[in-house]
């Protein structure tokens, strides 16, 4: 704390007045970096989730895609192809939505993405 601060600090106290931020600026430094790197896990934890979450969406895509695949490998029907490629936009998107949410976190390295997510050709 300045000497500029730590002075008005001891005029507020000495006039007996009372304010949340006079209680801020009397809390000890420790309690306040604490606070700060309890914010800083709190909001990396939330981060961690939200791609976690983006992940699940795109295996549930992903999943529902390999089933309609598996269906038209039983035999080819009309209904069921549009559905497949209807299937795969939704999975591409997904894929899309979790590049876009890692580099706005300041991940700019997702060529793996299409590796770990490959998705199959249209029918």
């Amino acid at each position: 704390m300045s000497d500029r601060i730590r002075e008005l600090v001891k005029s507020v106290e000495a006039q007996g007045v009372d304010s949340p931020y006079l209680e801020r600026l009397r809390r000890p430094r420790g309690q306040a970096e604490a606070a700060i790197a309890s914010l800083q896990h709190e909001i990396v934890g939330e981060m961690a989730a939200s791609l976690g979450r983006a992940e699940d969406h795109i295996n549930e895509a992903l999943l529902r895609l390999d089933l309609l695949g598996r269906e038209l490998d039983r035999g080819e029907r009309p209904e069921l192809v549009e559905e497949f490629n209807a299937q795969r936009k939704v999975a591409e998107r997904r894929v899309w939505e979790l590049r876009v949410q890692r580099e706005a976190l300041g991940i700019r390295r997702n060529e793996m993405l299409a590796k770990l997510y490959p998705i199959p050709p249209r029918r």
